[in-house]
């Protein structure tokens, strides 16, 4: 009968001193595993196939194996033995342990993932801690972008204060009889949100007020954890006041597209403003892609784009989700985006600060007026649309247009 112990030991100092100077014991744990030739500086991903077997450490060489069962006939057993010196740049993320091995027959990486959670650490700390220049140039790389984007902008305040206003609006509204769930819709037109009839009779602070308003609890919700987790690295990256700038031009923008789209609903919530935030990111990571470190470069591009296009979809394939706000926001966070990025690195960052806040001036006045004179000029349309709806049915502002 096999036993698997966990991993407890690590590394003996008299078979390198590379490898962390610890007495050292053989373990076996319970893993799964892949091992694939490295493909470009991205190697194995999450999607690559992997089976279960088990991981031993040995003096001088760390093993994986599987044991394929066959009926009536023995298990064929197959091994990896990777010597020491062998692997370089071993890594963890999450549960994820990745590691490279260096062979005559070229590069292979490793993903080991411990069937006990917590053991990811106890492995990775037995691996040996030897790099390859380019690993270790990026990873010097990683630590100089986390502290230089903290020293930039210490603390992200007006993301914490965006959200505490959101807060405390949809407080006030439950207090106000609008309901934890908004089982009283009808009641948030009130509270400002943008009600396209009232938005076109002359009551533009609407456009603007509906982003601090949210029907119900998982609406207020889902936005808020958006916005803390994406808003805190664009005030970062931005600077706390250009972040605000960008973040109230994207839910303008997002207003003005969603009155547009469906000019008799009543559409309100953050994520107009929170997509402007995804697309001023993704023009950040493109514009300066070269002063980033690849792999946050590659990994944040990504994550942005997945959000960008699951939400767009879920907006076209569900009832209720106002897409006209998620694109508005959107293309008013990259348009406004493109022009108050600035470099990471001084002086360039000093230099271009005043021109990029004088053309990002020009063009949110011009992209908002613009904006507001179509807007009165089809208020006469919407207004015969309207007429024409009461007559066959009284249209109420109690069906939202949620743009969560």
């Amino acid at each position: 009968m096999e036993r698997t112990e966990p991993i407890t030991a690590p590394l003996d100092q008299a078979a390198n001193a590379a490898y962390n100077g610890h007495s050292f014991s053989t373990s076996t744990t319970k893993v799964r595993f892949a091992v694939q030739p490295k493909r470009g500086k991205r190697g194995v991903t999450r999607l690559s196939t992997q089976t279960n077997g088990r991981l031993d450490f040995t003096f001088d060489a760390v093993e994986l194996s599987k044991s394929k069962r066959r009926l009536f006939r023995r298990p064929v057993e197959t091994k990896w033995t990777f010597a020491r010196s062998q692997i370089f740049d071993a890594r963890i993320t999450g549960v994820e342990v990745f590691f490279d091995v260096h062979t005559p027959e070229g590069i292979q990486q490793v993903i080991v993932i411990p069937a006990k959670r917590g053991l990811a650490r106890t492995i990775f700390e037995q691996l040996p801690t030897r790099m390859t220049p380019a690993r270790a140039e990026e990873q010097a790389a990683l630590d100089q972008h986390a502290e230089r984007i903290k020293t930039l902008t210490p603390i992200t305040w007006v993301t914490y204060a965006l959200i505490a206003i959101n807060l405390l609006v949809y407080l006030a509204m439950c207090a106000g009889g609008v309901g934890v769930m908004a089982e009283n819709v009808a009641l948030t037109v009130g509270w400002g949100t943008n009600y396209g009839p009232q938005t076109l009779s002359g009551e533009w602070w609407r456009l603007l007020s509906s982003v601090f308003v949210h029907f119900g609890l998982f609406h207020f919700a889902f936005n808020m954890v958006s916005l803390y987790l994406m808003g805190r690295l664009a005030e970062r990256l931005y600077g706390s006041a250009r972040f605000l700038a960008l973040y109230l031009f994207a839910g303008l923008t997002g207003s003005l597209v969603s009155v547009l789209w469906h000019p008799i609903n009543n559409s309100a919530g953050a994520s107009g403003a929170i997509f402007g935030v995804f697309g001023a990111l993704l023009v950040f990571l493109l514009k300066y892609r070269r002063e980033l470190p690849t792999s946050i470069a590659v990994q944040q591009r990504t994550s942005i784009l997945v959000l960008i296009g699951y939400n767009l979809f879920s907006g076209f394939t569900h009832h209720g989700i106002d897409n006209g706000a998620h694109l508005g926001g959107l293309a008013g966070g990259m348009l406004i985006g493109f022009t108050l990025a600035r470099s990471l690195n001084e002086p360039a960052r000093s230099k271009t600060a005043l021109r990029s806040l004088i053309v990002s001036g020009v063009l949110a006045l011009t992209v908002l007026g613009a904006s507001l004179y179509v807007l009165t000029e089809i208020r006469e349309a919407i207004g015969v649309e309207l007429a024409r709806q009461k007559q066959s049915a009284t249209p109420t502002p109690g069906l939202p247009a949620p743009d969560a």
